[in-house]
């Protein structure tokens, strides 16, 4: 194979990739809605509920790798839906802990049974050895692409 076969090759399965990576989010987006929030909300909501149901926001805003004010956009609004509690910790009242209210809980078993339909549609005639090959690959590209974040030791 030339150069440019290969070029070819590799921007074709970055297209595939990245269509099945919106594919996804579009079902996943479809359904977040008919629950009655965002994607992103609907993320938060899930590492919260990973959690144990309950996480400080300072640690959530680290965990979810984004700024603790965008986090508390997200949070706010999840709030005002009834889908969580802030509160002050107790050894910091600058600090909040949020913990999921029942109907954010609800929210969890419901997703828990959708994603699972989601992940049988998307892997449907995929052995158990196609399934290890594709996380093995998967892995493989996220070392390479992290490569560059990786401080240099050359100066």
């Amino acid at each position: 194979m030339n150069e440019k076969e290969k070029r070819e090759k590799l921007r074709r399965v970055c297209r595939l990739f990245i269509c099945t990576d919106r594919q996804h989010r579009k079902k996943v987006e479809s359904f977040a809605a008919e629950l009655g929030v965002h994607r992103s909300q609907h993320f938060v909501l899930m590492r919260i509920a990973d959690a144990g149901g309950s996480a400080s926001q300072k640690e959530l805003a680290e965990r979810l790798e984004i700024s603790p004010a965008a986090l508390a956009v997200t949070l706010k609004k999840l709030e005002s839906g009834g889908y969580l509690e802030k509160k002050p910790t107790e050894s910091d009242s600058r600090h909040n802990d949020v913990s999921l209210t029942e109907k954010g809980w609800d929210v969890r078993r419901v997703s828990e049974e959708k994603f699972a339909r989601i992940d049988a549609q998307m892997f449907d005639g995929f052995s158990d050895a196609e399934l290890e090959t594709l996380i093995g690959f998967l892995e493989r590209m996220q070392r390479n692409l992290r490569a560059d974040d990786e401080p240099s030791s050359v100066k």
